[in-house]
C-alpha cells in the first residue's frame, strides 16, 4: 500500500514532466544522477511533515502538513540564472495549474538557490519548497481524505 505522500510527491512529479527547460528529465527520488544527460534536471521529494490529531467520537483525522521540494539543476555556464530562473517559473505554473486530488490545498513556502560543488562538475540549483496540507484517518495513511 502506498502511503498517500508517495500519492502526492507522484501528482507533482506528473505535473512537472514535460517542461520546456527539464522535459522528462524528472526523478522522485533522494539521489540525482549529475550526468550531462539529466540535465537540467528536476527532482522531486517529500520532506518533513507535520501531523495534527482531531478526535471526534472514535474517529480520529490525522492533519497533515507535509513539504514537497522540487530541486531544478543545470550545468555550471553563462546564463545560469536565467535557466534557473526559468526552471522555477515553469514548475510554479504547473503545479499550481495541476489538479491534485483530495488536498485541502498548498503554498509555495520558500525558493533557495546555489551553487553546488565537489560533484563530477559543478552546478547550479534552485530549490522550491511547497507546503501541501492534506487528511488521513488513523491507521489509513495510504488514502487521503
Amino acid at each position: 500500500m502506498a502511503h498517500a505522500r508517495e500519492t502526492i510527491r507522484d501528482a507533482f512529479l506528473l505535473a512537472c514532466t514535460g517542461l520546456t527547460t527539464t522535459g522528462t528529465r524528472v526523478y522522485a527520488s533522494r539521489v540525482m544522477p549529475f550526468a550531462d544527460d539529466n540535465l537540467p534536471g528536476l527532482l522531486i521529494t517529500a520532506g518533513n511533515e507535520e501531523v495534527v490529531q482531531q478526535e471526534e467520537g472514535t474517529d480520529r483525522t490525522q492533519f497533515r502538513n507535509l513539504e514537497i521540494t522540487v530541486r531544478g539543476y543545470d550545468k555550471l555556464k553563462t546564463g545560469l540564472d536565467d535557466s534557473l530562473d526559468d526552471i522555477a517559473a515553469e514548475v510554479e505554473t504547473a503545479v499550481f495549474a495541476a489538479s491534485i486530488n483530495n488536498i485541502f490545498g498548498f503554498d509555495l513556502l520558500s525558493t533557495e538557490i546555489e551553487i553546488l560543488d565537489g560533484a563530477e562538475q559543478d552546478i547550479g540549483e534552485i530549490t522550491l519548497t511547497f507546503l501541501v496540507q492534506y487528511a488521513t484517518s488513523e491507521g489509513t495513511p495510504g488514502t487521503a481524505l
